[in-house]
């Protein structure tokens, strides 16, 4: 790991930097700044990265009801009380570094953070999808690390998002995504 990394709760002062990124990174429309401020209602669990002093990512672990998570993540109600049991769950709404900022502990950290705080705060699961591209998985390793447990491959998760004009494709997104889920309180040790 380079450098020091600090990790605070995003700020409402933060969004042109969290839009530029995550529009950069992920595509036109991803973020706009009505849904960027309904986040700022959970500032555990939406944490800011700074390395050096430098502004390098964020994640976003968003709270969401049973029914619509197996919705959006193509997941069975079963499933979800297989890992969450009776309690609450988040997904990964959102989360991107600096390419720039890349493989020096940051994503690790954030991720870390605001899956501890779900976890205190009494979410039972954490859910996630990982962008698969080229028949890869960028974030495979990182998540495995966490201690995630890989649920499978799903087709147009990002399709409906209306106005998102994805960076890979150019237009709605038809990207597969990798979905896993970590049941909380996870143990980082």
């Amino acid at each position: 790991m380079a450098g020091s990394i600090t990790v605070r709760s995003a700020a409402a002062d933060d969004f042109d930097q969290i839009a530029e990124l995550a529009n950069g990174r992920f595509g036109e429309g991803y973020l706009e700044k009505p849904e960027f401020l309904t986040w700022l209602a959970h500032p555990k669990l939406f944490l800011v990265a700074e390395l050096d002093g430098q502004f390098c990512g964020y994640v976003y672990l968003m709270p969401e009801d049973r029914e619509e998570l197996a919705a959006s993540m193509q997941l069975s109600e079963e499933y979800i009380r297989s890992v969450a049991g009776d309690k609450p769950v988040i997904h990964c709404r959102s989360a991107a570094l600096r390419k720039d900022m890349e493989h020096k502990g940051a994503m690790y950290t954030l991720l870390r953070q605001t899956l501890t705080a779900a976890g205190e705060e009494g979410y039972g699961a954490a859910f996630a999808p990982a962008w698969k591209y080229n028949g890869h998985i960028p974030m495979e390793k990182l998540m495995q690390k966490l201690g995630y447990t890989y649920v499978g491959i799903r087709k147009l998760l990002w399709y409906q998002i209306p106005g998102y004009k994805c960076v890979i494709c150019g237009g709605r997104c038809t990207c597969d995504a990798a979905v896993y889920s970590i049941a909380l309180p996870a143990d980082f040790s």
